[in-house]
């Protein structure tokens, strides 16, 4: 249980900064309260940030094997996005490739490749968001479900928006990939999510000008400015209120109770079963729900995660089954969701497994459990 208690503290200690420097709900400057940067007591990302590595060094034709034995990273880590690294270790291993690739913007093509659903249960519910700002603001609520590193702000100053990217920590080194690459996802998350898709007045880097400028003009559509205060990305503040396509105000309420909840329990797994619980809750949907990945971001082997649920009586297919079948009586029963989209966010192949799996749970198909609930809810309230 040393790993679990570990995990504990870890989520601990970073939920009290989030809480300290966050004032009434509204943000507070993150230089003001900064942590610095361990190495030997390093600030653990998501794997999930070199996705698209592979792609992108395949591109340019570069051989990744030099780069991932300096920082000791393998082939296996940049597939899967599996499990959580060292701040460090990421960003030594962006910045070698940048160099090998003789790239210095060389974050950029990996964004390009990375897949839209990285950001999990966060990116399902803004899709279903009403607006932009909407959209904005529950992703900067909810970013420590996804980043102890970073964190994002919002704020308008005459007609422009600014979404700004702050750290949670000082680290002492070349950032430049990492800020290139934070900036570009996010700003692929907002085309993704929103259409018509804002434009962007500006972009502001606080690193110094690289050599390939057009390549980030080309992208983000906007003039680039270096040397800046802050990394922010400017648009329009009118854009804010452009509705989302895929705006459900059913669905949205249903995803949004459930972020709230993990978001109140981030710091409170008492046994390893309910830390597996709410792993999983965080990742359904993202490719990153399964055995392996939950395993390695506990820092348990696959196979002492599973003795230890065997030794409380469950295992990780029971957790992952009973997690989904609640979330989808919750959404069967709170909203008019489709079974293709509720098969897609609770992570299931396709409507059939879907069916199947929540027939054998519960005894009949969704759609008929939700004719017999919902009848006997109407009775109720009569």
């Amino acid at each position: 249980m040393g790993s679990l208690r570990k995990f504990h503290c870890i989520m601990l200690i970073q939920r009290t900064v989030y809480h300290f420097t966050t004032v009434g709900g509204y943000y507070c400057n993150w230089r003001l309260f900064m942590l610095r940067y361990h190495r030997n007591r390093p600030v653990q990302v998501s794997a999930e940030l070199l996705l698209g590595s592979i792609e992108a060094a395949a591109e340019v034709a570069i051989d990744l094997k030099p780069v991932l034995q300096s920082v000791g990273l393998s082939v296996g880590q940049l597939q899967t996005g599996n499990g959580k690294l060292p701040l460090h270790v990421v960003v030594e291993f962006l910045n070698e490739l940048a160099e090998l690739a003789g790239d210095d913007i060389f974050a950029l093509r990996i964004a390009k490749h990375q897949p839209g659903n990285r950001f999990a249960a966060v990116s399902k519910l803004i899709k279903f968001a009403p607006t932009l700002n909407v959209a904005i603001n529950d992703a900067i609520q909810f970013s420590l479900l996804n980043s102890e590193y970073s964190d994002w702000a919002l704020h308008c100053e005459d007609d422009c928006a600014l979404l700004t990217r702050y750290t949670r920590f000082a680290y002492h080194g070349a950032l430049v990939q990492m800020q290139t690459l934070a900036l570009a996802v996010v700003y692929k998350a907002m085309l993704e999510v929103c259409r018509p898709a804002p434009r962007l007045v500006q972009v502001q880097f606080t690193h110094a000008r690289p050599n390939k400028v057009e390549s980030l003009e080309r992208f983000f559509s906007a003039p680039i400015l270096f040397n800046q205060p802050r990394n922010t990305l400017v648009f329009n503040a009118s854009d804010l209120a452009l509705p989302l396509p895929g705006a459900d105000e059913q669905i949205y309420a249903v995803m949004r109770g459930h972020l709230e909840q993990l978001a109140q329990a981030y710091q409170h797994p008492t046994s390893v079963d309910q830390a597996v619980r709410h792993l999983i809750k965080r990742t359904l949907g993202s490719g990153q729900c399964h055995l392996n990945s939950i395993s390695a971001l506990l820092s348990l082997h696959p196979r002492t995660l599973q003795r230890q649920l065997s030794a409380r009586a469950t295992s990780f297919a029971q957790l992952l089954n009973d997690a989904r079948i609640e979330l989808a009586c919750d959404y069967l029963l709170n909203s008019s969701i489709g079974l293709s989209e509720l098969s897609d966010i609770l992570g299931y192949a396709n409507v059939s497994a879907l069916v199947r799996a929540f027939s054998q749970q519960t005894g009949v198909p969704p759609r008929r459990w939700q004719q017999i609930h919902k009848h006997h809810e109407k009775n109720a309230a009569v």
